[in-house]
């Protein structure tokens, strides 16, 4: 199983940068890498069913690769 991280950004105009990253095994103990995967906007006066759709596929997309 591969973990999944998610990471937040707000940009200027209100609009949130959620990026998924996938957890890779580091070179050493003690550093962390992390393989970005992709991204999705989200307007947080939006439809949060709609961001809940978008991430659901992404994971779906990811665990058929």
């Amino acid at each position: 199983m591969n973990d999944l991280y998610l990471g937040l950004r707000e940009s200027d105009n209100g609009v949130y940068q959620i990026v998924i990253y996938r957890r890779c095994e580091p070179s050493d103990r003690d550093s962390v890498h992390a393989e970005k995967l992709g991204e999705v906007m989200f307007d947080p006066d939006g439809d949060i069913g709609k961001l809940a759709t978008q991430l659901s596929e992404f994971i779906k997309e990811q665990e058929s690769i």
